[in-house]
This record gives structure tokens, sequence and C-alpha cells, in this order.
């Protein structure tokens, strides 16, 4: 008895197991700006940047957003791991910037919104 239990209590943890590594994504990367992650359940919102020294823009919509600091942890991970570097002495307020050594990104995080800009170098 003892050991049809512990057998169902293996046979579930394993199944747990596999279904959480079948879980969506949580991040994937912008179309506008290549190589930089945005949350899965971000959707492009149309609107354009005036600044001439942007040159790919991208504003997507983002309820999920509720961080004092505007990005989680886990989306800052994200960012790392997709080899972007956070400039923190250029941060200004929800505007934070990144760099992959060649490129400079800064993503404005607001509590419905995230806003992708790439400068020009």
């Amino acid at each position: 008895m003892r050991k049809l239990i512990m057998r169902k209590l293996i046979v579930i943890f394993l199944l747990l197991f596999i279904l959480a590594g079948c879980a969506e994504k949580e991040f994937e990367s912008s179309e506008v700006i290549e190589n930089f992650p945005i949350p899965a359940e971000a959707n492009p919102i149309e609107s354009e940047a005036t600044n001439p020294n942007i040159v790919a823009f991208q504003k997507y919509r983002y309820s999920n957003n509720n961080e004092p600091q505007g990005i989680s942890k886990e989306y800052l991970a994200a960012i790392e791991d997709e080899g972007w570097s956070e400039l923190e002495e250029e941060q200004m307020g929800a505007t934070r910037f990144f760099s992959n050594g060649e490129r400079k990104v800064a993503i404005e995080a607001l509590p419905d919104s995230i806003s992708l800009y790439e400068y020009k170098e």
C-alpha cells in the first residue's frame, strides 16, 4: 500500500515537472528591435517616435506592469540573458537604458504600457 502511494506521488511530481517545462514562454523577441525581449502578453500599439535620434520604436499595451521600478526581476533577467547590460547611470525615472555593445535601447515601463526606443550610436 505504501509503495503504491509513493509511486503515485512520483508520477504526479513527474507530470507537474513536465507540464511546468511546457508552459508558455514569458518573453519573446521584439519585432522592431532584434534580440530585445518583451513580455509575451504585450500587444503592439500603433504609434511613432518623433525624435530624430531614434532609429526604431515600438509601444506595447501591457497591463501586468506593476513593479515599482517598472521592470520585474524576471524581465530584467530575460533582457540580460539576451546579452544586454543595463546602463544604470542613465536611468531617468521610468526609463531604463541597455546596451549590447553595439546598440543602445531605452525601455519606458509605465503601469499600462511599455515603450522601446533604439537610439543612434
